[in-house]
Order: structure tokens, then C-alpha cells, then sequence
């Protein structure tokens, strides 16, 4: 029984540590902080995981509990706004050129992401950097499917507009 629940427990973490950790990246702007709260979550799947009974919404149940850390972490220490790292974003692509051009592009992205209110910022990870469907993080923001669309859209059309500004120059 302990194989097996064990077994399952490293399923889960394989797939979805990634979506827990660029999420918890993102909101942080620091690795440590962002492995950190990766493992609090794995920890307290582990510790709960024979209360779980809906399996199939444990990406939800991961990034809710991953934003309930974030949130409590930053209450508890009143930082301030945190800048992104977009080490963790660019993906290798064989040549000079493309990474520096990716990594250039990640970079203007990121500081429009910065200029967003938070709210606005948070959505936008979870969609694209945890890849949460729009119910999920309807579900995690407590907020309707169709707000989670409109500002999404909105998101997208400033992020455009700021960096095609922003390249013409």
C-alpha cells in the first residue's frame, strides 16, 4: 500500500512540479523562494494525500495551495513589488541569435508583466506560465470564468501594444 501511494505521489510530482514551480517564480521573482514553496506544497500533498479524493483536480488543489504559501510568505515579509527572472522562461533554441533574441523578448515581456496590477500579473501566470484552464483559475482567484477571460484579453492586447511600441523604437 505504501509503494503504491508512494508510487502515485511521484507521478504527481513529475508532472506538475514544473507548473508549481514557474508559478511560484513568477509571483516570488527568486528560485530559492520558488523551490521553497514547491516543497512546502509536495510536503503537504504527501502529508495529506490520503484525505484527497478528487485526483483528477490536483493541478488546482497544487497551484491554490502554492498561491496560499506565496501569499502568507509575503504578508509575513512586506517586501515590496519583486522583479521577474526570466532565466527560467527562455528555452534553449540551438543558435546564438535565437537565444539572445528570446531572451530579449522575455525580458520585454516581463517588464510589461511588472507594470500590471497584481491581479492582472497573477492571472497571466497562471495561464501561461502554470498552464491553469480558465475554470482553474477562476476556481483559485474565486472569480468568474468570463472575468478570467476579459482580462486576460485585456492583458494580451496591453502586453502587444506596449511591446510593438516598444520594438518600433
Amino acid at each position: 500500500m505504501e509503494n503504491t501511494r508512494l508510487f502515485a505521489f511521484t507521478q504527481i510530482y513529475n508532472q506538475h512540479k514544473k507548473a508549481v514551480y514557474h508559478y511560484s517564480l513568477k509571483m516570488t521573482g527568486y528560485c530559492s523562494s520558488a523551490e521553497d514553496i514547491v516543497q512546502c506544497v509536495f510536503l503537504k500533498l504527501y502529508e495529506k494525500f490520503e484525505t484527497i479524493n478528487n485526483f483528477d483536480s490536483i493541478k488546482y488543489w497544487l497551484i491554490k495551495t502554492a498561491r496560499n504559501e506565496v501569499y502568507s510568505r509575503s504578508r509575513n515579509k512586506m517586501n515590496g513589488a519583486k522583479e521577474f527572472d526570466e532565466a527560467d522562461i527562455s528555452q534553449p533554441m540551438g543558435n546564438v541569435e535565437a537565444d539572445f533574441e528570446m531572451k530579449e523578448l522575455s525580458g520585454l515581456i516581463n517588464d510589461e508583466l511588472n507594470l500590471l496590477e497584481p491581479d492582472f500579473r497573477e492571472i497571466y501566470i497562471l495561464r501561461e506560465y502554470s498552464g491553469l484552464t480558465y475554470d482553474e483559475i477562476a476556481g483559485v482567484l474565486n472569480i468568474s470564468k468570463e472575468l478570467v477571460k476579459s482580462r486576460l484579453y485585456q492583458i494580451r492586447t496591453t502586453l502587444i501594444k506596449n511591446i510593438s511600441k516598444k520594438l518600433k523604437d
